[in-house]
Order: C-alpha cells, then structure tokens, then sequence
C-alpha cells in the first residue's frame, strides 16, 4: 500500500494493525529520502519486521515482487 512518509506515524495503526507483519519500505529508487524516516518512524511505533528495500519500486517489480494496492 502506498503511505507517504510524512503519514507513517499518523495512519500506520489503521493501515498495518499487525506489528509483527512482514514490512518491506521502498520509494521511487536509491535516493529517496523518505524512505529511512519511514522506517524510523515504523520501527519507533514498534512495528518488528520492517525492511527498506533501497533499490526501489521499478527493481521491485522488475524482481517479479507483488505490489499491493497499487494506486491508492
């Protein structure tokens, strides 16, 4: 799901009610800047499994890797 990194602390509890849930954070490619904010921000509300995956949304779905609720 797409959660912008300024939402994270605010809307995370409604959108990701389990903490112990698998995370995976990615931005547009390496450079993203709100991606090491949001998985500061995930891992402060005591979200366990939180992984930044630092080469971005084109590598991830080049990768073959699902994207769930894409467009909101």
């Amino acid at each position: 799901m797409h959660l912008p990194p300024d939402a994270v602390r605010d809307h995370a509890d409604e959108v990701l009610p389990d903490k112990k849930e698998s995370i995976v954070v990615y931005g547009s490619d390496e450079s993203c800047p709100g991606c090491a904010a949001a998985v500061d921000a995930l891992e402060a509300l005591g979200y366990e499994d939180v992984t930044w995956f630092r080469a971005g949304k084109r590598e991830w779905k080049r990768e073959g890797y699902m994207i769930e609720a894409e467009g909101r």
